[in-house]
């Protein structure tokens, strides 16, 4: 048996939600507003026109339903209504960002990605901590390299401890970041590096 398609011609609050993702206040409070009356209402629901409703609704959301009041009116400045006013095309918007939505979530928990904060809290301990190893050469190879009657040994042993603080900052371990920006112990869900020199 075929399923009878919806009457699209008028819309209920219900419908204007499914179309829209807006909530049932949002949309009565922006119709009333408006001034959008009802054109029909039966026993169960009140009808709206979807051409005085929908741009209305999409205003709100940040879209453009008519041409600019300030400027020329020229046809490059007025949208498209007839994709803007269609359910179907509205409908396959919401579901495509639905799935968007649902694929970040599912890259985030397999550790494809990591959010913005977390990558800029690793990179600035990172760099403090190779700053602060660094910072501290002088004090700790002065002594040493003040024994050094030869120049080429004290570079030499200067070199090295340079070297020393370099492999410090290549292992860096992603591992101690996650467990440290993650106290629940998710850190299982993310992807941890392995050092390069093994």
């Amino acid at each position: 048996m075929a399923k009878a398609k919806p009457e699209l011609s008028k819309l209920t609050y219900n419908q204007l939600q499914q179309l829209t993702d807006m909530s049932y206040r949002k949309i009565k409070s922006l119709l009333a507003d408006e001034g959008i009356e009802p054109v029909e209402t039966d026993g169960n629901s009140i009808y709206f026109d979807p051409k005085e409703a929908l741009p209305v609704i999409f205003e709100a959301q940040g879209f453009r339903t008519r041409p600019q009041e300030i400027g020329d009116d020229s046809p490059l400045d007025r949208p498209d209504t007839s994709e803007i006013l269609n359910p179907a095309i509205q409908s396959a918007r919401l579901s495509r960002a639905r799935t968007e939505k649902t694929e970040i979530e599912i890259a985030k928990l397999r550790g494809e990605l990591v959010p913005v904060d977390d990558v800029v809290f690793f990179v600035s301990n990172m760099i403090t901590s190779a700053k602060s190893k660094l910072r501290a050469l002088p004090d700790r190879i002065t002594p040493v390299i003040m024994g050094y009657k030869d120049s080429v040994e004290a570079k030499e042993f200067h070199r090295k401890e340079i070297d020393r603080a370099l492999i410090d900052l290549r292992e860096y371990n992603v591992e101690d970041f996650i467990d440290s920006a993650d106290p629940e112990g998710d850190a299982e869900l993310g992807s941890a590096t392995e050092s390069d020199d093994q």
